[in-house]
This record gives structure tokens, C-alpha cells and sequence, in this order.
């Protein structure tokens, strides 16, 4: 459940600054 919560949050900070992304 942990990670489905990461991805939604990489999705939003997406828009804001994909450098979350790269982190994941």
C-alpha cells in the first residue's frame, strides 16, 4: 500500500517538479 502511495504523490509532484520521480 506503501508504494501505491508513492506513485500517487510522484504523480502530483510530477507537475510540480519531477525530481521526485527520479528518486523513486
Amino acid at each position: 500500500e506503501a508504494f501505491a502511495v508513492v506513485r500517487e504523490a510522484s504523480k502530483r509532484v510530477l507537475g510540480l517538479r519531477p525530481f521526485d520521480v527520479q528518486f523513486i
